[in-house]
């Protein structure tokens, strides 16, 4: 759908609809927003949650809040709609979590805006606190996915999670790391590298984050990056990180 553009601002036109439908299976993410599944590059306002499916699903601002971990969730039960989000949303995790096994759906209608949201260069929202990389599956090598940092903040959580765990004969490791505008890396882990092949599907997986608190402030002009190597073919599967923030 098209964003916003100088053409609709003239005519008076602040919104174009927003929609997106998906099927949910057990375990299975979706993520609106920076970094994730689909990214509008703008806010989205007056969003309205609907489950058309069979089973309950559950919706957060954060990565932890909707996979169950923290109370940052709205339940959205089979068969009905969320009374709408009142404010504009910048990242949004949706999840079917019910446990059951069976399958859900989500249907999301709203407005696109013509304000960027915390992906896009300033002005920008400051995002919801929760970075959303989605790394996709590279064979043999590294996949890096990067977001820039436009607001300073301090990191409180490093979530990782898939539904089907992408396995291979050989080592399949995770760096999470900030990068300054002057090219210095800090490790926001405590260990330098963490396996993916210990991940445990449909379960979220929260490495230790690093003792040395001056490396967790992310400041104006640095760049997250979240990198995983793997060393041969990979099997089939997905894979989010979340980096969780406060503002400072």
């Amino acid at each position: 759908m098209q964003r916003v553009t100088a053409g609709h601002r003239s005519v008076g036109v602040t919104s174009e609809p927003y929609r997106r439908y998906q099927v949910l299976a057990e375990g299975e993410l979706l993520t609106i927003g920076p970094g994730g599944d689909e990214d509008p590059e703008c806010l989205i306002e007056d969003l309205v949650p609907r489950n058309p499916g069979a089973v309950a699903l559950f919706v957060s601002s954060t990565l932890r809040g909707a996979l169950g971990t923290t109370s940052d969730a709205e339940t959205i039960p089979a068969a009905s709609m969320s009374p709408g989000i009142d404010t504009q949303v910048d990242t949004l995790f949706v999840c079917n979590r019910n446990g059951t096994g069976g399958a859900g759906a989500v249907s999301l209608t709203g407005a696109r805006t013509l304000l960027n949201n915390s992906g896009k260069t300033p002005p920008c929202h400051a995002g919801h606190g929760c970075i959303a990389l989605l790394v996709p599956a590279v064979n043999s090598g590294p996949s890096t996915v990067t977001r820039t940092v436009y607001t300073r903040r301090t990191v409180v959580h490093v979530g990782v999670y898939s539904k089907t765990p992408r396995t291979l004969t050989g080592t399949y490791l995770l760096k999470v790391q900030v990068r300054s505008a002057a090219g210095v890396v800090r490790n926001l882990l405590a260990a330098a590298t963490f396996d993916l092949e210990t991940l445990v599907a449909k379960t979220l997986s929260s490495p230790t984050l690093t003792t040395n608190l001056t490396d967790l402030v992310l400041e104006v002009g640095d760049t997250v990056e979240a990198i995983a190597t793997s060393d041969n073919t990979l099997a089939a599967g997905d894979l989010m990180v979340a980096v969780e923030t406060t503002p400072l």
